[in-house]
């Protein structure tokens, strides 16, 4: 069967007409990587759908006794020009509407909850991996104040719940050529997809590799044009 990993994306919202963590999500969905059982989803960007879908799936795996080695979680940083890795999610609510025009009562996601949970990935094996093969890549300590932070406290709080829990952990990927409308009004630089496949597929061979305990020299896949729609 190989390693089971989880990858889960967002669908757009706002500003954001096509998202790469979604576009990303589909293209490694209909490619899949030797060795490497992958599950990947596209999740709305709402506060009720987005956790109750993962934490659906990861539940149902574990009791059927096929769980997940990893879930990694992908959302877009529109304005930064490197992937992010993020470290830490934070236990408070966002003020902002989701897609169905919920908001969230203000205070923390989880009371009682701690205020900080780590992810449990190799965070700083990934962002070598990556810079590795070309791509910027940087730690981070703030995943946000929207969805990306809510599912991955929500994520990270289940998953502290569980006896023997995959490892998780949540990247943020810039803007591509398709995330805006009018890239020419983007926040910061575009990145060709191209690249944003080449960051992913360097992340899961890593993931991987240490899950087999092989070294983790990842090979490369090339696009082909309009797979990723």
């Amino acid at each position: 069967m190989g390693v089971q990993i989880l990858l889960t994306g967002f669908g757009p919202f706002g500003a954001v007409v096509q998202n790469p963590s979604q576009r990303l999500v589909r293209y490694f969905g209909r490619h899949p990587m030797e060795g490497i059982g992958l599950t990947a989803i596209t999740l709305p960007v709402s506060y009720t759908q987005a956790p109750c879908t993962v934490e659906t799936l990861i539940r149902q795996r574990a009791e059927i006794g096929h769980p997940f080695d990893y879930v990694l979680m992908l959302g877009v940083a529109a304005n930064s020009s490197f992937w992010r890795v993020e470290r830490k999610a934070h236990n408070r609510a966002s003020a902002k509407l989701d897609v169905d025009e919920t908001r969230l009562a203000p205070g923390p996601i989880t009371p009682g909850a701690p205020a900080t949970l780590e992810a449990t990935l190799p965070v700083q094996q990934l962002v070598e991996a990556m810079n590795g093969r070309g791509i910027p890549a940087h730690l981070s300590d703030d995943a946000g104040d929207y969805l990306c932070n809510y599912l991955f406290f929500r994520v990270l709080y289940l998953l502290a719940q569980l006896p023997t829990p995959p490892r998780a952990g949540f990247l943020h990927i810039p803007a591509d050529e398709s995330t805006f409308r009018d890239p020419e009004h983007s926040p910061a630089p575009i990145f060709p997809f191209e690249q944003h496949v080449l960051a992913l597929e360097t992340v899961l061979h890593t993931l991987a590799a240490l899950s087999t305990g092989r070294g983790a020299d990842a090979g490369t896949m090339s696009v082909r044009k309009g797979d990723e729609r």
